[in-house]
């Protein structure tokens, strides 16, 4: 009980810390750390760092310095995973045991989800026990541990988000989309954001490039050389883009299966009150 109210309280704090970053234009200041071999953090450098890269996409960070493990990117079989905090609170998501909706990166670090119970587990084949890390840059992430950094992160990858919808926007109009089309595209940036444990490292350029190069498609105003130009328009890599694609689409035709589905079902009942 007292875990589920300190836990309330952080979340409260960062809520508050949000609001107040929100009326001031300035860029926030975020508590980053640097990535390098003197400090033994880069990831998984020589086998042992304070950082490690999961096979999972994620990274994870412990207070000592600690030898990879079985789940890095580079696996060492003798040695129990280290514990993905994000990979079991998407987890908690998908069944059900917190209610929120997005599995985003900015949802994932909120301080509200309960702890990862490895208390049925022998103690020698537990998880190792490590802090969620989020790379922001090539060479610096951070730590997510109090509500002044998370509220910072989350209003700057919010504006940064904004800005890209208004960038794609534009971009879609030039490329002759309807109003309607358009507004499908933020949609369907959103949702992907909204799925980002699905494609752990695509960035959201990434996810632009191709959700405006699927809408081309469907469309039928897709060119020659358009997929390039739309990775070079948003900096993104256009092998990342193409590996995407399949998914994405996917994604987007199951997303838009179930909002009719619901929407016929509910249809049906008004029509069919009997059934």
């Amino acid at each position: 009980m007292e875990d589920t109210r300190s836990r309330k309280e952080l979340r409260r704090a960062v809520a508050e810390h949000e609001k107040a970053l929100e009326q001031d234009h300035r860029r926030p200041h975020l508590t980053t750390l640097r990535m390098s071999i003197q400090d033994r953090t880069e990831p998984c450098h020589g086998g042992a760092s304070h950082l490690h890269r999961l096979a999972c996409g994620h990274t994870v960070h412990t207070e000592q310095v600690s030898l990879c493990r079985r789940n890095c990117t580079i696996p060492v079989t003798n040695f129990t995973p280290f514990a993905c905090t994000l990979c079991e609170r998407q987890k908690m998501i998908q069944f059900g045991r917190i209610n929120y909706r997005s599995s985003s990166l900015t949802e994932l670090i909120l301080p509200n989800f309960p702890m990862y119970d490895q208390s049925h587990v022998p103690v020698m084949m537990r998880a190792r026990a490590c802090d969620i890390a989020v790379v922001t840059s090539s060479k610096h992430f951070f730590v997510p541990s109090t509500p002044e950094d998370i509220a910072a992160y989350r209003v700057n990858d919010n504006r940064r988000l904004v800005g890209l919808i208004e960038d794609v926007v534009d971009v879609a109009k030039d490329m002759g989309f309807s109003q309607t089309i358009v507004n499908g595209i933020t949609d369907g940036l959103t949702t992907s954001v909204d799925h980002q444990y699905l494609w752990v490292n695509a960035t959201y350029e990434q996810l632009a490039a191709v959700i405006l190069y699927l809408s081309a498609v469907q469309a039928g105003i897709e060119q020659s050389g358009m997929l390039s130009q739309l990775s070079m328009c948003f900096g993104a890599s256009i092998k990342g883009i193409k590996q995407l694609l399949p998914a994405v689409s996917k994604l987007l035709i199951d997303t838009s299966a179930r909002f009719a589905i619901a929407n016929f079902m509910r249809s049906f009942e008004k029509a069919y009150p009997a059934y």
